[in-house]
């Protein structure tokens, strides 16, 4: 599996990138970014996950994370 702390590094690019904030190339449609990982590592990812929240945010980039295991037992 891809180190944790470049796979969140691309995440942030690809995410902050203007053409994917101004929705270029994608038809018109929300942007988004759906990522899949190991669930051994869920320790690590929680922090890291928290910290591109953070730093999205402070660039001024709003955002919603929706935790897809959580609505599925919601339902």
């Amino acid at each position: 599996m891809e180190d944790i702390v470049k796979k969140f590094d691309h995440l942030y690019k690809v995410i902050s990138n203007e053409d994917f904030l101004s929705k270029k190339s994608l038809g018109g449609e929300i942007p988004f970014f759906i990522s899949a990982y190991d669930p051994k590592q869920q320790s690590k990812l929680t922090g890291a996950i928290k910290g591109l929240k953070n730093k999205l945010e402070t660039g001024g980039i709003p955002l919603l994370e929706l935790n897809l295991y959580d609505l599925s037992l919601e339902s």
